[in-house]
């Protein structure tokens, strides 16, 4: 079912009558942008140390071959886990490889091709930022170093990547301030299963009010039992302008570890374009393992210097995770 609606997006996509006629090939860039984000953290029982929160460089760029058929192009490094002592254990994390935490060497973070048709949008990704983690849980992801992702080490909580490998994804293009989106990643390409995570998403967006809804179902030929792994998430988040509210709920069943669920709300007020103040909640509760419940509470201030320069300082303190304290700035050029 998941490789058909894939098959049939390509062809829509790429193969109308109208996206084969082409005229004069314009390219727009290369774009390059760059963000250092370093600073200092304190974890736990480990000492203070200087740390880089990200490190990263992309280019892209977009080529129109008609009206109805663009092409853009996206190639990003990072070097994030290369710069820092990180600890295996988990007890600290930092941006890197997402199928080796051990691995400290300089990655390829971004290595992908959108096409943009009247129709929809074909993603094809080697490498990617998760544009499920983005569109679900985006709006709870305001902090620089607790981001509650499936890659974040002890402070992990949701079970969502904020980077994956081998996708294929396409979208709807918005209609009344609806999108929906599918994707399908190989994890294993030697199982004999060419998807081995099938995932479908609904968003909406009326203003300040923003939905969305997501269904993921991992392949029981992927895991080390014999039962397909199903995460459901639902987000909703409001933004009033000074205020901001996000809460994101995940329900998980058949999972290795056993079923369990986690939520998140954030609330954020930004009295002026200088100062944002973020406060959240995240709690994971296991329903038959409960030495893997833990909870935590993260309070974070940031100033900004115009869209390039900005301070932050935040806390993460919780039950059953180290707490940390972390402060920096990112530039942005």
């Amino acid at each position: 079912m998941n490789k058909k609606m894939i098959s049939s997006a390509i062809f829509v996509a790429c193969y109308s009558p109208s996206a084969l006629v082409f005229s004069e090939v314009v390219h727009k860039g290369i774009n390059v942008s760059s963000e250092i984000n370093i600073g200092a953290l304190k974890v736990s029982d480990r000492d203070i140390a200087p740390w880089a929160f990200d490190i990263e460089s992309n280019v892209d760029g977009l080529f129109i071959l008609n009206d109805e058929l663009k092409i853009k192009y996206q190639l990003g490094v990072n070097a994030t886990r290369a710069a820092n002592d990180n600890e295996t254990d988990g007890s600290t994390w930092a941006l890197g490889s997402p199928s080796d935490v051990t691995d400290e060497n300089v990655y390829i973070r971004n290595a992908k091709i959108i096409m943009i048709t009247d129709y929809g949008s074909l993603v094809v990704a080697p490498r990617t930022v998760s544009g499920q983690w983005m569109q679900v849980y985006g709006d709870l992801d305001t902090f620089e170093y607790n981001r509650f992702h499936s890659q974040s080490g002890n402070i992990s909580f949701f079970n969502q990547a904020e980077q994956t490998e081998d996708l294929f994804a396409y979208s709807t293009p918005k209609f009344g301030g609806f999108q929906f989106g599918t994707s399908i990643v190989a994890t294993n390409e030697n199982n004999g299963v060419d998807g081995d995570v099938w995932t479908n998403r609904l968003t909406y967006r009326n203003g300040g009010l923003y939905l969305a809804a997501s269904h993921t179902i991992m392949q029981a030929e992927a895991l080390p039992t014999n039962r397909d792994y199903k995460r459901s998430a639902f987000a909703v988040s409001y933004d009033a302008g000074m205020f901001k509210f996000a809460s994101v709920y995940e329900m998980d069943r058949d999972h290795p570890s056993g079923d369990f669920d986690v939520y998140g709300i954030n609330l954020q007020f930004k009295p002026n374009e200088d100062w944002t103040l973020n406060a959240a909640y995240v709690e994971k509760d296991h329903d038959t393992n409960d030495t893997l419940d833990k909870d935590g509470a993260v309070l974070g201030v940031k100033r900004h210097f115009g869209d390039s320069v900005m301070l932050f300082a935040e806390t993460g303190q919780y039950s059953g995770a180290p707490d940390n304290i972390a402060i920096g700035v990112s530039l942005k050029f």
